[in-house]
């Protein structure tokens, strides 16, 4: 019996088993707070990263103080009109995009082309050719003289003046998607169309050297 009462008490001092917290996680440790959101993907979630050159063909990368030609030809504003071929290369945009490109003479201030902002034919919508995951090039982007003197442009007295002039071309784009923008210059000097024209007329730098 004095056996029976011992045991009994020694049970009733014996501690409570452990059985942890009620959804069966540990809370002794530290609690981690630093809950990191999605990666950057350096496509749509950072800013346009833009270059302008030249070419009509192909993206030529260009620094200011480059020759830009002035091209004698066919336009969508007509025949016998000038215009010189930019280019554009651009990374984090989507495939669709607008633009407008403007000519500013440095010396006087004047815009020479692109004056009509968006209703000017420099003004477009248009898709890269893809060079990656996000970025691509556009070329034979022209920038239209027909702001010299609108619908009357003359060789004498509108473009041979042009020769050697500094000019500032500025692009600004917008991705059709997002509307992230961005904006980039480059100064450049004008130099004379030196392709013969047709029926074998003298190119436009030879007619502008006999003015």
């Amino acid at each position: 019996m004095r056996t029976f009462l011992v045991l009994l008490l020694v049970a009733g001092c014996a501690s409570p088993p452990e059985t942890g917290d009620s959804d069966g996680s540990d809370t002794d440790g530290p609690v981690d707070t630093d809950v990191e959101g999605p990666a950057a993907t350096g496509c749509y979630d950072v800013p346009i990263r833009l270059s302008g050159g030249l070419g009509a063909d192909a993206f030529t990368a260009a620094a200011d103080g480059a020759i830009a030609e002035i091209v004698h030809g066919e336009q969508p504003s007509g025949p016998a009109a000038w215009h010189v071929d930019t280019a554009l290369s651009i990374e984090a945009i989507h495939p669709q995009f607008e633009a407008l490109v403007t000519l500013t003479d440095v010396a006087t201030g004047e815009m020479i082309s692109g004056l009509g902002g968006v209703s000017d034919l420099n003004h477009g919508f248009f898709t890269l050719v893809a060079t990656g995951e996000c970025s691509g090039t556009y070329v034979g982007y022209r920038a239209l003289l027909d702001d010299v003197v609108p619908e009357t442009e003359d060789l004498a007295t509108d473009i041979c003046p042009l020769e050697g002039r500094e000019v500032d071309v500025t692009w600004t784009v917008t991705d059709l998607v997002d509307d992230r923008a961005a904006e980039t210059t480059l100064r450049v000097v004008l130099a004379l169309d030196e392709t013969p024209g047709e029926d074998a007329l003298a190119s436009d730098a030879a007619l502008c050297a006999a003015y």
